[in-house]
């Protein structure tokens, strides 16, 4: 009997610790908040509803051109452009880019070659600044990405020598206090918009312009004032 009691006595020490074993209180505490930080990393991913408009000064717009004996490199400006956000994602958007503003960034301090290839870029050949000073990108909608160097894809209509083409651009988009921030690097076809000077190998050789260019821009987009 006294060994009945005995292991009756140590059994229920077990249960008992186990039990108590089982129910540790800062189990529960310590999820609740890593559930906490989950909901606050998705809500992290969207915009602040409101219009936005770009900050001409501290955007940047580069671009980089190459052919078969060498490459070129510039930047153009950003003349204006804005942001709608409505329910945290951007529902539509115009940048404008300032043709005239072209530059030639590799040519410094070769002042006759610069503002000859200058010219020439603003030519028929090329942009035709003439004809249409402005290149305007339209956003039409705005989705989430599955690429690795990438948030968010921009869809939208490209206007250059007032040919319009549709483009997917895929950019890295965030919101820092009352701005959004955009940065993107894509390549765009010149002969979509009939820039087509010494395009083709077969007929140019080593004079061919690749008809591929990289355009590169990082702009700021501040909440304006209700």
């Amino acid at each position: 009997m006294f060994k009945a009691l005995k292991f009756s006595f140590v059994a229920l020490i077990s249960i008992f610790v186990i039990a108590c074993s089982g129910k540790k209180s800062g189990e529960t505490t310590e999820e609740a908040p890593a559930a906490a930080e989950m909901v606050e990393e998705k809500d992290a991913s969207s915009l602040v509803d409101g219009t936005y408009a770009f900050d001409t000064e501290n955007s940047k717009v580069n671009w980089h051109a190459t052919k078969i004996t060498g490459e070129h490199n510039g930047t153009v400006d950003l003349s204006e452009g804005s942001f709608t956000v409505s329910n945290g994602s951007i529902s539509s958007g115009t940048i404008q880019l300032d043709l005239n503003s072209i530059y030639v960034i590799d040519l410094e301090g070769k002042e006759e070659m610069q503002t000859k290839l200058t010219n020439h870029l603003k030519s028929a050949d090329f942009f035709n600044v003439e004809l249409s000073p402005v290149a305007t990108l339209e956003i039409t909608s705005v989705e989430k990405s599955a690429e690795a160097d990438a948030t968010h894809t921009l869809n939208g209509t490209l206007t250059i020598k007032e040919i319009k083409k549709e483009v997917a651009i895929p950019a890295t988009i965030s919101q820092e206090g009352d701005a959004i921030k955009t940065s993107a690097k894509f390549k765009l076809d010149r002969t979509k918009w009939d820039m087509m000077f010494h395009s083709g190998f077969e007929q140019w050789g080593d004079k061919t312009i690749n008809d591929e260019f990289d355009v590169e821009f990082d702009l700021t987009a501040s909440k304006t004032a209700m």
